[in-house]
Formats: C-alpha cells, sequence, structure tokens
C-alpha cells in the first residue's frame, strides 16, 4: 500500500502488515525523538541501524540536503521496500548497508520472522517457536559504520532486535565518544529484567 504522509513524505508498505505501526511510531508518536534535542537537522550525521523499510531513514533525510543517513537493514524484502522509497521521495542523501551490524564482521544468519518484516534478527531465541525461514548475510561493526560515515556522527538510532548490548559492548570507547546522540530500542537482554523504547 501507499501512504502519502500531510508532509509529503510517501512510503509504500506492506498491505495488512504492522508496517504501518511503525510508521505511525515514528511520524505521530516521534519514539526517536524523546526531546528536541533529538529532532535531526539539515546538515547532521545519522545513523539508521535496523532501518527497516525506511520509515526514520526518509524522516531524517527530509531534514534537509545537507544532512548524510547512513541506513543499514538486511533482510533482503525490507531493503527492497527502503531502497524504493528512499527513491519514491527523491532523496540523495542516504546510502543504504544491504548488511547487518554486529559485534563481529563477516556473515550471519538472519532470522527472518513470520510474525512481521521488524521482527527479524541474528539471534535465534528472538523468533523462538516461529516457523520463518533464515538467511545469511553479511555483517560489520560499528567502529567500521562510523568510519564510513566519516568519524563523527550526530545521532544514532538503533533498533537491531535483540542485538543492541552486542553490538555497543564490541565498539571501541572512540567509537562511542563520537556518537553524539543514542536513541535506541532494546529488547531482553540478559540481566535486564524490562524492554524499553
Amino acid at each position: 500500500m501507499l501512504y502519502v504522509l500531510r508532509s509529503g513524505a510517501a512510503y509504500r508498505m506492506q498491505a495488512g502488515s504492522h508496517d504501518i505501526r511503525i510508521l505511525n511510531e515514528i511520524w505521530l508518536d516521534r519514539v526517536y525523538e524523546p526531546d528536541v534535542d533529538f529532532r535531526v537537522l539539515d546538515g547532521w550525521t545519522v545513523l539508521d541501524l535496523g532501518s527497516h523499510k525506511g520509515s526514520f531513514a526518509v524522516r531524517a533525510a527530509l531534514a534537509g540536503p545537507r544532512t548524510r543517513v547512513y541506513a543499514v537493514e538486511p533482510a533482503p524484502e525490507n531493503l527492497r521496500y527502503l531502497n524504493a522509497n528512499i527513491a519514491r521521495n527523491r532523496l540523495e542523501n542516504v546510502l543504504v548497508h544491504a548488511a547487518a551490524i554486529s559485534a563481529e564482521p563477516g556473515e550471519a544468519l538472519l532470522y527472518v520472522s513470520s510474525r512481521g518484516s521488524g521482527t527479524n534478527s541474528l539471534l535465534r531465541d528472538r523468533v523462538k517457536g516461529d516457523k520463518g525461514a533464515s538467511v545469511t548475510v553479511p555483517t560489520f561493526r560499528l567502529d567500521d559504520l562510523i568510519k564510513t560515515a566519516g568519524g563523527q556522527v550526530d545521532l544514532m538510532k538503533m533498533d537491531v532486535e535483540g542485538a543492541e548490548y552486542a553490538v555497543l559492548r564490541a565498539a571501541s570507547s572512540e567509537t562511542l565518544r563520537r556518537i553524539h546522540r543514542i536513541v535506541l530500542e532494546y529488547h531482553g537482554v540478559t540481566g535486564l529484567d524490562a524492554e524499553a523504547v
């Protein structure tokens, strides 16, 4: 289905899926903008880790032509929508990485959930009991992405379905100091007893 927002942004999303919920969370609820300091400004460098179909990447890129967005998404079906949504909005300031951010560079299995395209995970137990398939995807570390992005990041949005802790723990202290704002969703990490946005 095609959704055209009042802002003029347009998205192609899967009909009957939870994609519209994700679109609403980003555009209406602004879950990744907890206060005014997190609203993307023209000229910012933004990392969108777990870009899904581009709801946040497009929103961030529309902040202005000098904004640079690095969208990271490993799932082939999501990538098709992500690239189409970037093209649909005529954005030239988004660079898509068809890979998963991970603690280790190389390859990993991505478990593709049958419950929704926003719940794919590198962690098998995140899709436990699911009859979804798996696909091998390339992986790279946050340290390498920061270098690709020019060494400084104004905002990093992270929703990588359970891999958040491992990704951040594997990053160097120098890398983490180069990120000025982090907004993330975390999922059931051992030793933590709650999930939150």
